[in-house]
């Protein structure tokens, strides 16, 4: 989330530069093949998070440096799929209407036009 909040920032706050390239080992180093470990175990909000974090910053998030043993973080989102919603993590048996399924259809649809309004700037959340 921090990203996402600060990426609007990056280029007039040299400090708000700073901190966001320091959240992408963070990020990196909790890459797991069922997406972004929060709190001790991957989950479907951490990794939406992360996603539009990634791509309010312009990073695609299916690139080389965001996969595990090629599962990339959209791959891992819709792991969590279940009858058209999604679960909070993958040892849940019931979805979460109320939390993760929101966030993992806003970090898919943030991806889908981040995907198809490929540009420079890749994609500008602050300015639609």
């Amino acid at each position: 989330m921090l990203m996402q909040a600060f990426s609007p920032y990056e280029q007039d706050v040299n400090s708000v530069n700073t901190a966001i390239n320091l959240l992408v080992p963070v990020i990196q180093n909790n890459l797991t093949t069922s997406g972004i470990t929060s709190w001790g175990s991957p989950s479907s909000s951490a990794t939406a998070m992360v996603v539009i974090g990634l791509i309010a910053k312009g990073i695609n998030p299916r690139g080389e440096d965001y996969s595990v043993e090629n599962v990339d973080l959209i791959e891992a989102l819709l792991l969590y799929e279940t009858d058209g919603f999604f679960k909070w993590q993958l040892s849940n048996e019931s979805v979460d209407m109320l939390f993760s399924s929101p966030q993992v259809f806003a970090a898919l649809v943030t991806y889908k036009v981040f995907r198809d309004v490929w540009g420079t700037p890749a994609f500008d959340l602050f300015n639609i």
